[in-house]
């Protein structure tokens, strides 16, 4: 586990399993170079968890399921909330009775 008691999460390569600290926010592997994973080996997360998510605006509504610290105030920009816009005629034309497009060009 991990050896600052301040996190409940560590960090895992996605290419070679590696492990490490998130002091400094390391962004890739220093053994292969891939990027990292976030894991939570001491969160017992549940969907019941996504159910309790409060109501409102911005992903940090989602903090339980972020990589933050408890005391931790992260800086925001607005992000998220983007909207979910049916394509009715695209899909008829590709032929999906029901068909979404998430428009994350506001990010």
């Amino acid at each position: 586990m991990n050896a600052d008691a301040r996190y409940d999460w560590i960090l895992e390569c996605s290419g070679c399993g590696a492990t490490a600290d998130p002091a400094g926010l390391p962004t890739v592997c220093g053994a292969c170079g891939q990027p990292w994973l976030v894991r939570y080996p001491d969160r017992n997360l549940t969907l019941t968890d996504r159910a309790e998510i409060p109501r409102g605006r911005g992903m940090f509504r989602f903090r339980k399921f972020l990589p933050l610290l408890a005391d931790e105030a992260p800086v925001t920009l607005g992000e998220g909330d983007t909207p979910l816009l049916e394509l009715e005629r695209t899909g008829q034309e590709l032929g999906f009775t029901d068909l979404w497009l998430k428009d994350e060009g506001a990010n």
